[in-house]
């Protein structure tokens, strides 16, 4: 089991439940820690102060916010002052792409921004909304049959016009981890020979906080993640710029305040700060053990899994992936029946990412990767948190097979 203590929670879904929880749908969100939960409570009650009060109360509670950013930006190896929080990291991307849209080109050039084609929504709808106005050109990267860009064809189409380029860490939906180091030396080189501080490289890091040692991406411009896939509060999100360029580049994204280094208006959010910060302190001194065990819950899950039935098949590639992250392909089974009928027996999973569950479009990625629609129909994600134990692993295994080879049969 692994090192924090397992959380008791007493949920109203479980009371009206026969079948206990087994949450396989870590990606999506995780539970917040108590210790996080027990960080954030003063700043609800005793310390409930403005920061931007000029009292003595009011600059309390500033001087631990000023405390908090140094806190995350040490985890990521940057300066205090440049680490900007959101309300999500929808909102961060959102706000890199649009900042990044606006770069001024030599001869009046529309920017051109390269993306992967297995990006969240969050990049690829602000994207196409602004190619649409045609405001910006696009080129969208393929991906390989594990997930993977090829970093030759980044590299064939960048140009001097190239403004972003956005590669997200790893894939919410098959857990790839994408060649972030090999981007970041290409584009650092890139840079060096036109003498610009542009393609900028923004990274979506929401599901990769774990996996990559950041000081290592010499490149990387802009960084963005959120709380509530590390155990921490959901309404709270990050924006991490590297230098100096690419702070100086950001445009305003709400006016009205100097928040934010007078980029994002409106009254800090401190006990959200103060649950991100915690989170985050505990990532970092859990992380080698975290890592660990998900991959041994991982391992444990498909392993049983794939006793049940010959017919499952693993999207991606399972030595190029998240530990926390399984995608599995149930042929003649849609994902939709799959995650309703496991849900009936408490097993929560998802048929791709949450922000997009309620749609009927099949995913993206799985399609962008076999250009396979009823493959991309057919594909369930299953995600870990370190609050599941190996039996809750096993038991959930053999539960996913059984529920598939009954809805085969029907």
């Amino acid at each position: 089991m692994f090192l924090i203590k397992k959380q008791k929670r007493k949920g109203l879904f479980r009371k009206s439940n026969k079948y206990p929880i087994i949450d396989l749908d870590a990606a999506s969100t995780t539970p917040m820690s108590l210790e996080v939960l027990r960080k954030m409570h003063p700043y609800f009650t005793d310390l409930y102060f403005n920061p931007n009060a000029i009292h003595s109360a009011g600059q309390l509670v500033a001087s631990e916010i000023y405390l908090k950013r140094k806190e995350i930006t040490e985890y990521f190896h940057v300066q205090n002052s440049n680490i900007l929080f959101t309300s999500s990291a929808t909102e961060a991307n959102n706000w890199v792409i649009l900042s990044c849209a606006q770069v001024i080109l030599p001869k009046g050039a529309k920017p051109h921004i390269i993306y992967s084609a297995i990006e969240h929504d969050s990049i690829i709808a602000p994207i196409k909304a602004l190619e649409n106005k045609g405001l910006i050109t696009t080129t969208v990267l393929n991906v390989d049959e594990h997930g993977l860009i090829s970093v030759e064809e980044l590299e064939k189409n960048l140009s001097e016009n190239t403004a972003l380029v956005s590669v997200m860490g790893v894939n919410n939906e098959i857990g790839a981890l994408e060649p972030l180091k090999e981007i970041g030396e290409l584009l650092n080189s890139f840079k060096h020979k036109q003498n610009t501080p542009y393609p900028y490289f923004h990274t979506d890091a929401v599901q990769a906080l774990n996996y990559f040692f950041w000081e290592d991406i010499k490149g990387l411009d802009y960084l963005t993640f959120s709380a509530h896939k590390i155990y921490g509060p959901k309404g709270i999100g990050g924006l991490l710029i590297f230098n100096a360029p690419s702070f100086k580049n950001l445009q305003p994204l709400i006016l009205g305040g100097h928040q934010e280094f007078n980029l994002r208006a409106s009254t800090e959010n401190v006990p959200l700060i103060v649950g991100l910060a915690e989170a985050l302190s505990i990532l970092n001194i859990n992380k080698n053990k975290e890592i660990k065990y998900l991959t041994k819950l991982k391992k444990s899950f498909l392993t049983n899994l794939l006793k049940e039935s010959q017919f499952i098949e693993v999207n991606g590639s399972l030595d190029h992936s998240s530990p926390c992250i399984l995608n599995c392909y149930f042929p003649g089974v849609l994902a939709s029946d799959m995650v309703v009928g496991l849900s009936e027996k408490g097993i929560l999973a998802s048929p791709g990412a949450a922000c997009s569950a309620n749609s009927t479009n099949p995913s993206h990625v799985i399609n962008a990767m076999y250009h396979n629609k009823i493959r991309a129909q057919e594909s369930v994600r299953f995600s870990f948190n370190h609050n599941l134990s190996l039996n809750n692993i096993k038991k959930a295994a053999c539960m996913v097979g059984d529920t598939y080879n009954k809805l085969k049969k029907v």
